[in-house]
């Protein structure tokens, strides 16, 4: 009877991530006899099953590694092999405790070895430690959660504005091509908010979609403005002709000045002075 001694390393194991992700498992071990010493190198057929109690015969999964195509090579004794690439049946989700058997064949006869226990390596702790922090802390409402989000992609009803934008943030939405506002954000159409479960409530919100406002940087927050003409200067002229001198007339230079200026009164334009511009509703985060 030989004896085997051998290390388990689990080195990746990724079994409720996505697909892109390997499914494997890292084996090490080492064959030697009883008296400890090392078995000749050759390849060795290999199997390895895997079980959900110390005893008993209810396999969760096999995996056989045969000569001549997946056979197992050993240096100095040692091997190593990766699970989980010949049987990629669905591992379990290892939220219990599992035991993996190893079988090796050896002078025509299958050495059947005790079953080992399943240990994580550190970083799997951390991982654990991290998972249990967020079960234990639970997912606060308006979040983005797991089931919410499908392979590869994050969409507007997936990731709320609430975990991204602070209270009182105004931003402008395109509420005809929406048909409707995100959670917790109301129009700029003025009035006092009223909104218990709001930070602000009691606040008076800015009419700025009744007003066409445009919204401007400044030192400060909150300041209303009336449309304005910057001050500027005009040259003119007093009139010889008329006494007392109150009549002016705009000063200009003609290129022929024997024509002189003639009275013309013309009108274009429309009701304001604006930029080139598409209308959009603003609206403020109030919790």
């Amino acid at each position: 009877m030989k004896k085997l001694i051998w290390v388990l390393v689990l080195m990746a194991m990724a079994v409720q991530v996505k697909a892109e992700v390997p499914k494997l498992i890292n084996y090490s071990g080492k064959l030697t006899d009883k008296a400890g010493n090392i078995l000749p190198d050759r390849v060795y057929n290999m199997k390895y099953i895997l079980y959900d109690a110390q005893s008993g015969e209810n396999e969760i999964w096999r995996e056989e590694h045969l000569a001549p195509d997946n056979g197992i090579m050993t240096y100095g004794g040692g091997f190593n092999v990766i699970l989980g690439g010949i049987s990629p049946n669905p591992w379990p989700d290892f939220n219990q405790n599992y035991y993996i058997e190893l079988q090796v064949y050896i002078n025509d006869a299958w050495e059947v070895f005790g079953r080992q226990k399943i240990l994580s390596v550190a970083y799997a702790q951390r991982a654990e430690y991290a998972n249990q922090a967020v079960i234990a802390n639970s997912v606060a409402d308006n979040t983005v959660t797991g089931s919410k989000i499908t392979d590869r992609q994050v969409g507007l009803a997936d990731m709320d504005m609430n975990a991204v934008m602070p209270v009182g943030s105004i931003i402008a939405w395109h509420k005809t091509v929406c048909g409707y506002l995100p959670p917790n954000w109301v129009e700029c159409n003025g009035g006092t908010l009223t909104d218990p479960e709001s930070p602000i409530n009691g606040t008076s919100i800015p009419n700025l979609n009744g007003e066409g406002r445009f919204l401007r940087g400044s030192t400060v927050s909150g300041t209303l403005q009336a449309d304005e003409l910057k001050s500027h200067t005009h040259t003119t002229i007093a009139s010889n002709l008329v006494e007392p001198k109150n009549e002016w007339h705009v000063h200009a230079d003609w290129a022929n000045a024997s024509e002189g200026p003639t009275e013309a009164t013309t009108s274009t334009g429309g009701s304001e002075t604006r930029p080139v511009n598409m209308s959009v509703v603003w609206i403020i985060k109030i919790k």
